[in-house]
């Protein structure tokens, strides 16, 4: 029986140890940056090269319910549901310190251009999107998800 080839390894373990240095990655809080307030969960992942942020749960929802639909979104995702909805897809600067990408607003329907990168050891993922220029834009910063330990449970 043969070894694998050393161009797939080579291939395999680059990948893996790429996906594994992205600090983007991992689950995120989007906090609203007028409330404050935890609007959704979404999941940052990498998949092929790219990330990818999947949305998870959504907090407080305006139509009232724990998955509500994108009805304002166009095409392949007008009337889905957001929980499940990948809205996040980009490429990695070479020093992994950003990513550039789009980003699909629930909310409004529309697809900004955006910029994501981490702040403060990781903790924080500042998310500016925007048309054309980054100067024209919104900014929120999304906290890391921190679990919390359930306790008193027989």
């Amino acid at each position: 029986m043969k070894g694998w080839p050393p161009t797939l390894v080579a291939i395999v373990l680059t990948m893996a140890c790429t996906a594994q240095a992205w600090p983007v990655t991992g689950l995120w809080d989007a906090v609203n940056e007028l409330t404050a307030e935890i609007e959704a969960q979404v999941k940052i992942a990498a998949d092929n090269g790219r990330i990818e942020g999947v949305v998870v749960s959504v907090s407080t929802p305006k139509a009232g319910s724990t998955n509500p639909l994108c009805e304002a979104c166009h095409g392949d995702h007008k009337n889905q549901p957001i929980v499940g909805m990948v809205i996040l897809h980009a490429l990695p600067s070479p020093d992994l310190e950003q990513a550039r990408g789009e980003i699909l607003d629930p909310e409004n329907g529309r697809v900004y251009q955006c910029i994501v990168r981490t702040m403060e050891d990781g903790e924080r993922l500042e998310v500016r999107a925007f048309f054309g220029v980054p100067l024209l834009g919104r900014t929120q910063v999304w906290r890391r998800h921190q679990a919390t330990a359930i306790t008193g449970l027989p």
